[in-house]
């Protein structure tokens, strides 16, 4: 460890050098920038501040956007300057939202970036919306209330039979693409919004999930055919692997603006832009409770992997987490310009 980087490892606060620490192009925030309480070590040992998350933030306080190995053509721009200048198409892409506490910030978040104009454009996940299952008219009415433009779906879209309806009559919702022909719905939308048009194109993996077509293949079909080629394509892929996430990615690279993963509720490190202009990421993570497993209380899935017997998972309570992703499109180019993952946590 270079002395100048030495830090404590229970405070981390920056041990004394001789020399000032040089500026660091991803400012880390030291424990000298939280409240005291939070500084203290005991506090830190009993779990009662999260050391290596992000700051709690308050749902309904002014919001501070939090933003982890952000990405830009410039490597040279820092993370604090690089929301301010972003130029482009400022679309943000949420993860599943889990249940009424994902509805909750999710409502609390969206409204707080646009009132700031951190973001012009919303796609979420709203296939687990309605208690973990699917999603129902009326939530989707509610996520576009709290400033969705687009809803995009995944292995849930059938637990609700509203879905059917919904699906039939609202251009703004769309399901996996590459769903058999026969079910109802369409698989891409093109969305107008004050900023200019762009598509929502959502696809859905194969590995270790339901049979569905190839996604790659009705990718390029699509893009090939139907989807306007003067607009900015925005990619869901909802997937349980990451290869397969990846390799799409990489297929995917200079034909679409974005790439961003779902499904799993878990946020990948991997925020990046590909060799060609896409905006890519594995999985932005989820809109659900913070202290369960995938946004389910916890007692009951220890109880199924102690026991393997039937469980019902219900929606855990408590202050909730939002995960997504800012991706900036240049208009003109249809490029991705920067990519900056999002996780804003409520307090407890």
């Amino acid at each position: 460890l270079h002395p100048r980087m030495a830090s404590c490892a229970i405070t981390r606060a920056p041990l004394p050098c001789s020399t000032p620490a040089p500026r660091c192009r991803t400012p880390v925030t030291h424990a000298r920038a939280l409240p005291v309480a939070a500084r203290h070590p005991l506090r830190r040992v009993l779990g009662r501040h999260r050391p290596w998350g992000l700051p709690t933030l308050p749902a309904r306080a002014p919001l501070r956007l939090e933003t982890s190995f952000p990405v830009s053509h410039d490597r040279n721009l820092p993370k604090q300057d690089l929301l301010a200048r972003m130029q482009g198409m400022k679309i943000f892409c949420v993860g599943d939202i889990v249940g009424q506490p994902g509805r909750r910030i999710f409502k609390s978040v969206v409204a707080n970036l646009k009132a700031k104009g951190e973001i012009q454009a919303v796609v979420v996940n709203g296939e687990n919306a309605a208690a973990g299952r699917g999603i129902t008219g009326p939530l989707a009415d509610e996520l576009f209330d709290a400033g969705a433009d687009a809803i995009t779906l995944g292995d849930h879209t059938w637990d609700q039979k509203e879905a059917v309806n919904l699906l039939a009559n609202d251009r703004r919702v769309v399901r996996p693409a590459n769903f058999g022909t026969g079910c109802p719905g369409r698989g891409w939308t093109e969305v107008q919004t004050p900023i200019g048009a762009f598509v929502v194109l959502n696809l859905i993996g194969r590995t270790f999930l339901n049979p569905a077509d190839n996604p790659f293949e009705t990718a390029d079909t699509l893009l090939k055919g139907p989807i306007p080629r003067d607009k900015p394509v925005i990619v869901d892929i909802h997937a349980e692997a990451t290869s397969e996430k990846i390799a799409l990615g990489r297929f995917l690279d200079g034909r679409v603006s974005a790439v961003f993963g779902t499904h799993t509720h878990v946020p990948t490190a991997d925020a990046k832009i590909l060799p060609n202009g896409t905006g890519y990421i594995t999985d932005v993570g989820m809109c659900g409770p913070e202290n369960s497993v995938l946004g389910r209380c916890v007692e009951p899935i220890l109880k199924r992997f102690m026991t393997g017997m039937p469980t019902k998972f219900d929606i855990a309570p408590g202050p909730a987490i939002l995960g997504g992703c800012i991706f900036d499109i240049d208009k003109a180019t249809r490029r991705c310009t920067a990519v900056v993952p999002v996780q804003v946590r409520e307090e407890a």
